[in-house]
């Protein structure tokens, strides 16, 4: 029975596996024992969770075994360490295990945990199968195709590491490792390290790395950036592509000192067939210098895929000498200054850089900021007759608040235009609760709408989840920069198209959220016709406002299509009359130029039978929130009235979710229960659904069962959502009921589910666990190295644990006020505050953040377990605070819901006497 086999695996429960054969999947660098190991012959002993099955090779410090995760029934390789270690280099792996764990990229092999036994470390990480590159050179150069492919992953992943402030200090062959897709998994990061502080324990003057692809710079026990991973991979690819080191002699020494004055040989010298740009990309990779490299895999990989290498700096510093020699200075100062410059034609974007160009590459303006990220689009947008450059820009990785002036207009003078906010201040807010305040980086296109001159378009998010707005500026118009729509999702790509009569269209395509995490695909009216003079928005139709927004004169909305759980790759392949076609992962989908996919009723129909839909849905919803409607009434009327649109499965998803949510946000729990059980049932391939089915459950307080529902939730899928929000959910869980079994169990099956960020997550929620235990130490609030934008409630949980610790209530009263401005983490820092005030005397103003704070959190917790959470330590700091005002009676009902909400948290305990 599928339902007896689903909870088997939930409880822990994996068939036995058969040992894989690795033998032929070694690295180099181990010495092969071939023969399977009994439990007698493994010489040391894991914890239980794990049991070795042979062991796979040994190097100089370790020895790597592979091993199955009993729990998970996952095979994983455990790097078991010397016995000798001193307590330096134990405390230099704890640090890099901790560094390794909060990266996560498809590119890198994952560790999960440190472990010991028997005196000795060991890491437990990602068993990849597929071997290294270092095998398959034992066959010669790899095919040129699959040493392209090589750079492109390995630089993607470099990219991750050096964006974040890390080298990797060992790129080789051998740490190049084959998944089972074939993708290359950059592997052994024992030798990462953050470029700036981290409280790096390897000796200083010491060289790190492996000699024959070690960087001139790592040679000389400088502190290695960057470039020496460049520098790393230029080798390895000279390897790949020829069989043969760049560099080689009778001695390590030999090899160290060509490394650092010898000239590389040409690639093409030894394999003719390389591409001329291909082999300039390998030999600027292996300059002496690392100034003369990229300055970071970033650059290096815009330049492959561009494939535009130009020679490095050095080059022309020996041609600028060649040339002074040649000619006189002045007389080539002229020939440069004469030169013509030409319109903005092309923009380049590297790390911290824009720099403008014409046709003829030359060099207009620049814009240099280390600290920020860019984008732009090149185009008339200003209606002149000569294009201008527009740009956005954002604090890399931080976001800024909404309303920044983060678009520019610049002309070719390098002169600023125009300049405007992307998002309005306060307008994510107004129609999603709690969201917070930080946008990202617009993303912007050039439309072209059959105008003279093309319109600005952008997109733009919140950080770090949703919603996002589709905006546009058609200056040439008469208009002004407006927003078009607010969709609860990320929306990724604009482009224009020529879909019938009349001006040419908008189409965006990208994810919504609340919907089921579906690709969508939306039609809107172009700027000019929705009046951008006086611009009205709308929103995605899963929220009811949406009926307004449609009625509105000029709303810009044609068409919002959900087709289907997102496969992250969704994109528009053609549009004309005669349709649109999206490739969404490895299928075309056609659909009618309303967005209707053929082989749907709809199909040819045009717009007004979903719009219908949309609208009939948005009124049903409403409905049950205000408690007049019956859910089963409802449902059936919308079945009868609009067979032909849930015809469609991803619109049936749709109606599930919203009526779900409806009923949730009207406190009929145990019908939402009913609802999201029953479709579930009939399409258990879909996350959302267990995702919310086990959110609902654990509302009613059905603890069990809606374990049972997130878990299969959390269970990596080919489309959907990914099991992050399941895991957040089952770690809240967990810690609302005290049960440490459960949080460790939530803890391994995230670290073994392949969950996106899952490092990062386990990071960020182990100060969650320990203030729902009032373990307030120090070391359980260190949120070094930990990315806040995915939890940024951890800001506030560090104060309030400094505070319990300290009692310095003025410094908690401010700190929490100046972040209770922010949407979404405001509530809980007003309970901050209200706390604060309460024990220095403030009683009064104490009730009254309290209230505040309880108001919001109370609506958020009928659909959130988080808000559900916060909102019973809300109860509690009410209730602390109304004895401190003198009402001890009332504070009694507000303790008695802080118990019933989170009975195993301190804040759900009964006050001390």
């Amino acid at each position: 029975m599928p339902g007896e086999r689903r909870r088997r695996q939930f409880d822990g429960y994996n068939p036995p596996t058969m040992v894989p054969d690795v033998e032929r999947e070694l690295p180099k660098t181990l010495t092969f024992f071939g023969v399977a190991a009994s439990p007698a012959e493994v010489p040391f002993e894991l914890p239980p969770r794990w049991r070795a099955a042979r062991r796979l090779g040994t190097g100089g410090q370790a020895e790597v075994w592979l091993a199955q995760d009993l729990e998970l029934g996952e095979w994983v390789a455990v790097k078991l360490f010397r016995d000798d270690l001193g307590e330096t280099q134990r405390e230099r792996l704890r640090r890099e295990v901790r560094l390794g764990r909060s990266l996560s990229h498809p590119g890198l092999v994952r560790v999960f945990e440190l472990i010991e036994t028997g005196g000795r470390l060991a890491v437990v990480m990602e068993w990849i199968s597929g071997g290294t590159l270092a095998d398959r050179l034992d066959d010669g150069p790899l095919p040129i195709g699959q040493v392209l492919a090589v750079a492109d992953e390995v630089l993607d992943a470099l990219a991750y590491l050096h964006g974040r402030g890390v080298v990797h200090r060992d790129v080789k062959p051998s740490n190049l490792l084959l998944d089972g897709n074939g993708r290359v998994r950059l592997a052994d990061l024992g030798l990462v390290r953050p470029l700036e502080g981290g409280g790096d324990l390897t000796a200083t003057a010491m060289a790190v790395g492996t000699p024959g692809y070690m960087s001139p710079e790592q040679i000389r026990g400088l502190d290695p950036a960057p470039g020496a991973d460049l520098y790393g991979l230029g080798v390895s690819l000279f390897h790949l592509l020829t069989g043969e080191m760049p560099f080689s002699g009778n001695s390590s020494f030999e090899v160290a000192d060509k490394h650092l004055h010898a000239p590389p040989p040409d690639v093409r010298s030894r394999r003719e067939e390389c591409p001329a740009w291909f082999a300039r990309f390998v030999g600027r990779l292996l300059e002496k210098s690392a100034g003369d490299r990229w300055a970071d895999a970033a650059s290096a990989l815009d330049a492959l895929r561009r494939k535009r290498v130009f020679v490095s700096p050095r080059f022309w510093r020996r041609a600028a000498l060649i040339a002074a020699a040649i000619t006189a200075a002045a007389g080539l100062l002229a020939v440069w200054a004469g030169a013509r410059r030409g319109p903005p034609a092309t923009v380049r974007i590297t790390p911290g850089q824009l720099v403008v160009t014409d046709a003829h590459h030359h060099e207009l303006w620049r814009r240099q900021d280390v600290g920020k990220a860019f984008d732009a689009v090149v185009g008339d947008f200003l209606g002149e007759g000569t294009p201008q450059v527009a740009i956005s820009s954002v604090p890399a990785g931080k976001g800024q608040p909404a309303g920044t002036d983060d678009i520019a207009v610049i002309g070719a003078d390098g002169r600023e235009r125009a300049r405007f906010a992307s998002v309005e201040p306060g307008g994510l807010a107004s129609r999603y609760a709690g969201v917070g305040s930080a946008v990202d980086m617009p993303t912007l296109f050039a439309l072209d709408l059959g105008h003279a001159h093309p319109a600005l378009g952008w997109v733009n998010q919140s950080v770090p989840w949703f919603p996002s707005v589709i905006g546009a500026w058609d200056a040439a118009d008469g208009g002004r920069p407006g927003l078009l729509l607010y969709n609860s999702g990320h929306l990724h790509r604009l482009q224009t198209a020529d879909l019938g009569p009349g001006a040419p269209v908008v189409l965006a395509t990208g994810i919504n959220n609340r919907l089921g995490y579906q690709s969508v695909i939306v039609i809107l009216a172009p700027p000019s016709r929705a009046r951008l003079a006086s611009p009205p928005t709308c929103v995605s139709p899963d929220l009811e406002s949406w009926t307004v927004d449609r009625g509105s004169a000029g709303s810009p909305l044609i068409a919002y299509v959900p087709l289907g759980l997102s496969r992250g790759n969704f994109e528009i392949v053609k549009a004309g009359r005669s349709g649109i076609e999206v490739r969404d992962g490895p299928s075309l989908v056609e659909l009618d130029a309303s967005g209707n996919p053929r082989g749907s009723p709809l199909f040819g129909r045009g717009p007004e039978p979903r719009q219908r839909f949309w609208a009939a849905l948005a009124a049903a919803c409403l409905e049950v929130k205000a408690g007049r409607g019956d859910a089963d009434r409802l449902m059936a009327g919308l079945g009868r009235d609009h067979a032909d649109v849930l015809a469609e499965p991803p619109m049936r998803l749709a109606r599930t979710l919203m009526l779900a949510r409806a009923m949730a946000i009207a406190g009929r729990h145990d019908d939402a229960v009913a609802l999201l059980t029953a479709a579930a049932q009939r399409a258990p391939e879909e996350p959302d659904l267990w995702l919310r089915l086990g959110e609902q459950l654990a509302i009613a307080g059905r603890t069990e069962p809606a374990v049972d529902a997130l878990m299969e939730a959390v269970r990596p899928r080919p489309a959907g959502r990914g099991g992050l929000d399941a895991a957040f959910d089952l770690l809240v869980l967990a810690t609302r009921e005290g049960d440490e079994a459960l949080y460790r169990r939530v803890v391994s099956r995230v670290s073994g589910a392949s969950v996106t960020q899952a490092p990062q997550l386990l990071m960020l929620f182990e100060p969650v666990w320990a203030f729902c235990r009032g373990l307030w130490s120090p070391s359980s609030f260190d949120l070094k190295g930990a990315d806040l934008t995915l939890f940024r409630a951890d800001r506030v949980l560090a104060l309030w644990a400094r505070f319990e610790r300290d009692g310095d209530a003025a410094a908690a009263e401010r700190e929490g006020l100046a972040l209770a401005r922010d949407d979404e983490i405001g509530p809980l820092a007003r309970l901050l505050v209200a706390r604060a005030q309460a024990q220095a005397g403030k009683a009064s103003a104490a009730v009254g953040e309290a209230r505040t704070a309880l108001g919001v959190l109370a609506l958020d917790s009928r659909t959130e377990l988080e808000a559900r959470l916060w909102t019973a330590l809300a109860q509690r700091v009410l209730a602390d605070a109304l004895v401190a005002a003198g009402d001890p009676a009332a504070a009694g009902e507000h303790y008695a819901a802080a118990h019933r909400l989170a009975p195993q948290c301190w804040f759900g305990q009964p006050p001390s006497r």
